[in-house]
Order: C-alpha cells, then structure tokens, then sequence
C-alpha cells in the first residue's frame, strides 16, 4: 500500500471503563448461575468496556445503538434548517438592519471552521473530510462518519476479547478500497444488495445475508434498499483482514499466549496443564494415601477415602490452573475489569 509522505494514523481515544449497572447485572447473572448449577465458592468474570460492547453490537447486529448517525443525522439536518430559517427571519429584520452585516460574517467564519477526529477534520455532521480521504486513497467525496471509525477501532483493540494492540484504520481502508475496486463491476454510489453479493463472492470479505442487517450498513442504505459505497468499503476492509493485510507498523497484533480467543497449537491445554499440576501433588499425598489404606479395616471405606482424596487433588490441581488463567488474562493489556461472585 502506498501512502502519502504527509501520512499519520487516527489517534483515536477509546472509553475503557466499565458502568456501575452493568457490574451489577453481570454479577446477579452469574450468581443466578451459580445457584441454579448447585455452585458454591468465588467465581472470576471479564466484563468487556462499553465501547466495545456499543462497536461489537454496531458492526455485527442491528440493535438500538448510540454509533449509528443514521436518524441522528436526520434530526440535526432538521434542526439546522430550521434553525437557517429563523436567522434569516431575524438578519431581515428591520429592528436589526444594522448587525446583519456581523452576523452574515460571523457565520461565513463559523461555517469555514473545522472539527477534528483523531487528528482530521470532519464536516458538522460528523463524516470525515478530504484530508483523511486523501490519506486514504479515497475519493474526496466520500462520507466515512466518524463513529463507523471509532466502531472499528474500539472493535479490534479495547477488550481482552479483541485480536489486536492498535489497528490503523486509514492503511486497513486504503488497502481494502484496493480490493474492493477491483470487484467493482461498475461505478455507482449505489449497489443492490444482489450485486454486492455477487461481486463479493468469493473473496476474502465476502458478504452475507446477514451483514446487510447490521446497523453499519443500515447507516449506509437508501430508501430503496441499496447500499452506499462507503458503507460496503467499510463492512469489507472488517470482513477481508484488510487491517492486518495491509502490514502497516501502526497495526499491532496481540500476542498469541496472551489473547484467550486465540489457540496456540504448541502450547499445552488447561486438561494437560492439570494433569501436570496434579501429578506433582500427587507424590506429596501419596504416603497419607498409602497409610489410610493399610491402617482401613474395610475395602470399601478404603476406596472411598482413598477416591475423596484423588478427587480433592484433582479438584485443588483444577483450581490452581484456573487462577493461573485468570491472572494471565488479568494482565492482559486491554480495557474492561475484573469482578469477583461468591456464593
């Protein structure tokens, strides 16, 4: 991929925390588990942050969702042309003839002014402008909204469920337009949801029946059911690997022993680990096996005690394996937190 020289990544900030309500919901849930399962004891659980459960349910489902611009779009586009009607009433009028002149440069100023997200500049609506679009290789027009960005980001990087430390985003959509460019049959800002699918078919961010359903690409259709381009772009650079295929520095991928949703085929299982765990128990217990049973006056209460104590080896070896699990995850550089169920 090639980018220009005066190319920078999205600094994009991620909101890491985890709310009071949810903690409490997480906790009553598996405490209800618990119960229902006859469990007793501590139980450890991950809660992922907001802004990766908001980025997961905007990308993948079509849940109410704060990320989606679609009819908030709809209701500033509203406003503000109610709010143009009303200064306009009020520059004609005759009481103000003498501050229109102000008021009419004050608001050519405003309108020449610029907000930022992650370091380029977006319209008032949120969509990103011609300077994130050229660092993109993206044509100028295009509208990528800002939270379809934060959605992606957040997605990858923010939880212990997520693949990566840092995605960029404009190398992972540059190097998909790329890709996606050369499956285009025509070029429209358009598509039916059939020539998507056709023209995907096939390739490494091949589309389904489902993803048309997702609240990313809903932002992105019209009232006759089609699909914007910039819609398609985005849903395929996360489908297609476009983020790690792109092999920008900025995109850094977890490590392997550390990411729990990642299987590491040399590195033994947690069966194997226990049985390694219990194994090195075993020689400490075996005497106190050993004399219970001679010292028995009754087989069966020997074989009894004897399996009580091998059950309460295997038991403590599970745990043991278990915390070592827990705290290789605790440390695992994401955001989310850690609560703690006793019953």
């Amino acid at each position: 991929m090639q980018i220009n020289n005066s190319y920078k990544p999205l600094e994009i900030q991620s909101n890491y925390s985890v709310s009071d309500e949810r903690k409490e919901i997480y906790t009553q849930t598996i405490q209800n588990e618990m119960k229902e399962k006859g469990l007793s004891g501590v139980a450890q659980w991950y809660i992922p942050p907001e802004s990766f459960i908001q980025a997961h349910s905007y990308l993948t489902s079509n849940a109410d969702n704060p990320l989606s611009f679609k009819n908030t779009l709809e209701q500033e586009q509203l406003l503000a042309s109610k709010a143009i009607n009303q200064m306009q009433n009020f520059l004609s009028s005759p009481y103000f003839a003498t501050l229109r002149g102000n008021q009419q440069s004050h608001l050519t100023n405003n309108a020449d002014s610029k907000n930022t997200f992650g370091g380029y500049s977006t319209d008032e609506y949120g969509f990103m402008g011609e300077d994130f679009n050229k660092a993109a290789n993206l044509p100028s027009d295009y509208k990528i909204h800002k939270n379809a960005l934060q959605a992606l980001n957040d997605f990858y990087t923010v939880s212990i469920l997520s693949s990566y430390e840092s995605i960029d985003i404009i190398a992972g959509i540059s190097y998909a337009n790329q890709e996606l460019n050369s499956l285009l049959t025509s070029n429209k800002k358009y598509y039916t949801k059939e020539e998507i699918m056709q023209m995907t078919k096939g390739s490494k961010g091949e589309f389904y029946q489902d993803d048309f359903e997702t609240l990313l690409m809903q932002d992105y259709s019209n009232e006759k059911g089609e699909f914007q381009i910039e819609g398609v772009l985005l849903m395929y650079a996360m489908k297609s690997g476009a983020f790690e295929n792109s092999q920008s520095a900025y995109t850094i991928k977890r490590e392997s022993e550390s990411n729990p949703t990642i299987v590491n085929e040399q590195e033994k299982t947690p069966e194997e680990k226990a049985k390694a765990m219990k194994d090195s128990l075993m020689e400490y217990y075996m005497n106190a096996i050993e004399a219970s049973r001679k010292e028995s006056e009754n087989q069966e209460e020997n074989i009894v005690f004897s399996n009580g104590i091998m059950q309460k080896i295997k038991d403590r070896a599970n745990q043991l394996e278990i915390n070592n699990q827990t705290e290789k995850m605790k440390n695992y550089s994401a955001g989310g937190e850690w609560i703690k169920v006793q019953i």
